[in-house]
């Protein structure tokens, strides 16, 4: 082996590696897992899977494409991935491989040399472990060899590090101080994933992923950048500091209520690289008054949102001593806290001491490309600002926010905000494609698809025909939209993604053995499709999942950890077992049944056998013998036998009193 202690992997049951609580990893859709192995027989195998069969729309494997060693692939969720071709020999050496994996995209490389990269759908969690030498079924896909110094970590490595952990093995004299240090050091500086975890009247917490930071990068401060839309994200607020890759959740305060906000997640390394995140909206309450300008108080700094039908907006003053110049300074994106960098700066008035209104006219040209961002500043000591008023028509329907809900499996609940739209009613309609580019399906006449006024929405999506185009079929990723169209103006929502829920796995499945009741006892991640689920325990006394007999079952499981009983017939006898899950989509047109893999367990016979004697000292008469389990148990006084009998098997203890006549007894 490359260094020693290398583990075999061979057919026949349990000749494989199993790393059972892979999902506690986190490790998402941006890994690498490298290693050596030495293939002692070419055939179809998988030395690494999380799936069950290869086109499974879940987890990830490394397959063997071929009867030969020279073609492997690196599969995402569904069937497609990438094939990587070298010839790591049998019998003869041994090989390292790299599989790199960063959301849609994965490299696959062969003695630290990239063979091939390309796309795939990005993997998820699955709840499944990793199986190291077999598939998920832990089938006939098995591979004969031997692995040796495996590595899992976060963080997409570059192709210098492969090779230089190829290298530290392969070559005796590698020395190379300081080669690539951690993989998110050497991956390109990526932050994706903002999504809104809470939210408050001045706050709203999200949710981000930073894969990576950055080439030689130690350290990223993440910042928020926040406007009314994609083109005046014009404040900014740094929210953390991160040393590594992984999740954050970030704050973004000093918010307005009941406002909408453009949200947009930077990534600025220690080296000045910067990463920017999609933009997302968000809001700080249910409903938007898109009108509710009012009174600006000279010391705010947030963001107000001026309708784009208004024409003016009243300003109040705070109290001073003395008098100060009024100005309004527009024009790009500045949105700064003092007159400079402003494109136009314009004096408006004198105001008095003492507290004052001034009503400002907006101007023509108000709402045009370099005059989206409007600020009223007051001279003197000490110096202040209004806040910052964007523009917006708001003669176009406008979406602020949007949420998606599969977890029905083959149903998908669309809800969201309408803040506004000119005319008398808005009509909703919306779109879903498998990929962002094509939002080929179109969903019209849903119900509650026509509003009479601004306000929420809740729409459902559901074909029951599994041959439509618009069926949604559980476990599969749509893209979706929804577009809004009155007063002859047509706008869209942002893209979101989203996942139909599929059947859950069943985890840390164990067997509490009490004579012959067993308690079996599992966890269900969630419920599935629909609100429930039913789990159920089967059992046999064979090896074989076809001839397993279900013997009790649990209805409206929830998710979470659950328990069955069962008493089996005999003592001292193994049996094979299995729990299982049955999920139901919310439309019914989908029933998936998930299952553990098939274990053992062996009855016990923990019985004490008294000899009571007699004046015959017969061993052989019931009378003659008392046991502590009330007659159940393997031994006597087995209601069967007309006498005595002790079977073979039989573990318990045997306690002897007195004098016995035994003849011939057979213990």
């Amino acid at each position: 082996a490359p260094v020693g202690g290398a583990r075999t992997t061979s057919k026949g049951k349990n000749a494989y590696l199993v790393v059972p609580s892979y999902d506690a990893l986190q490790c998402g859709d941006t890994f690498t897992f490298s290693g050596w192995m030495h293939l002692t027989a070419g055939r179809w195998g998988n030395p690494l899977s999380r799936k069950t069969s290869p086109n499974e729309n879940s987890g990830w494997e490394m397959m063997q494409s071929g009867s030969s060693f020279s073609q492997f692939v690196a599969l995402g969720r569904g069937g497609s991935g990438v094939t990587g071709v070298f010839n790591p020999g049998v019998d003869e050496a041994w090989a390292h491989f790299a599989l790199v994996y960063s959301g849609s995209t994965v490299s696959v490389y062969g003695n630290g040399a990239l063979l091939k990269s390309g796309t795939v759908k990005a993997v998820n969690d699955n709840g499944k472990p990793l199986y190291i030498g077999n598939t998920g079924l832990a089938d006939n896909h098995f591979v004969k060899g031997a692995f040796d110094e495996l590595r899992l970590m976060k963080g997409a490595a570059s192709a210098d590090w492969v090779q230089a952990e190829y290298d530290t093995v392969a070559q005796a004299d590698f020395l190379a101080y300081g080669a690539s240090g951690p993989a998110w050091m050497t991956s390109s500086l990526d932050i994706s994933g903002v999504a809104v975890v809470a939210r408050g009247d001045s706050f709203v917490d999200l949710s981000a992923m930073l894969h990576g930071l950055g080439e030689n990068a130690q350290t990223a401060t993440i910042q928020l950048a926040y406007g009314l839309d994609e083109t005046s994200l014009v404040k900014t607020q740094t929210v953390w500091t991160a040393k590594e890759t992984g999740p954050m959740t970030l704050r973004l305060d000093r918010l307005l209520p009941q406002r909408v906000y453009c949200v947009q997640a930077v990534a600025v390394n220690d080296l000045g690289k910067r990463a920017v995140s999609a933009p997302i909206r968000v809001m700080t309450a249910v409903s938007q008054d898109a009108s509710g300008v009012g009174d600006l108080l000279a010391i705010r700094v947030d963001e107000v949102i001026a309708d784009g039908a208004l024409e003016k907006l009243t300003l109040t003053f705070p109290p001073a001593e003395e008098a100060r110049d009024l100005y309004a300074a527009w024009g790009g994106q500045h949105g700064g806290a003092t007159t400079n960098g402003w494109t136009h700066v314009e004096k408006l008035t004198t105001v008095e001491s003492g507290c004052g209104t001034y009503e400002y006219t907006l101007r023509d040209d108000w709402g045009t490309d370099d005059n989206r961002v409007i600020r009223f500043f007051l001279d003197g000591t000490p110096r202040s600002c209004s806040s910052s008023v964007y523009w917006r028509d708001c003669s176009e329907p406008w979406l602020p926010e949007l949420s998606l809900d599969g977890r029905g499996g083959d149903t998908l609940k669309v809800t969201g905000s309408l803040a506004s739209f000119a005319g008398s009613s808005c009509t909703l309609k919306v779109l879903v494609g498998q990929t962002p580019e094509a939002l080929d399906q179109v969903w019209t006449e849903l119900e509650g698809s026509d509003l009479q006024a601004p306000g929420s929405f809740d729409l459902t999506l559901f074909s029951e025909d599994k041959s439509s185009s618009q069926y949604l079929a559980p476990g599969e990723t749509y893209y979706v939209c929804v577009e809004a169209t009155a007063g002859g103006s047509v706008s869209r929502s942002q893209v979101m993604q989203v996942t139909m829920a599929q059947a859950d796995a069943i985890e840390s499945a164990t067997a509490e053995v009490t004579r012959r009741t067993v308690k079996f006892s599992g966890v269900l991640l969630g419920c599935g499709m629909g609100e429930s689920a039913t789990v159920s325990l089967w059992v046999g006394e064979e090896n074989d999942e076809g001839s397993l007999k279900k013997v009790v079952e649990k209805g409206d499981v929830k998710g979470g950890k659950f328990e069955l009983t069962h008493k089996f017939n005999d003592f001292e006898r193994t049996y094979y077992w299995q729990l299982r899950a049955v999920s139901t989509s919310a439309g019914g047109t989908a029933v998936v049944t998930t299952r553990t893999d098939v274990a053992t367990c062996h009855t016990l016979d923990t019985t004490t056998y008294t000899w009571t004697g007699a004046a015959d000292s017969d061993w052989r008469k019931r009378e003659n013998w008392s046991d502590n389990q009330n007659g159940d148990s393997y031994g006597y006084p087995q209601s069967s036998a007309a006498t005595v009998i002790f079977s073979a098997g039989t573990k318990a203890q045997i306690v002897l009193r007195g004098e016995m006549s035994v003849g011939t007894l057979n213990l």
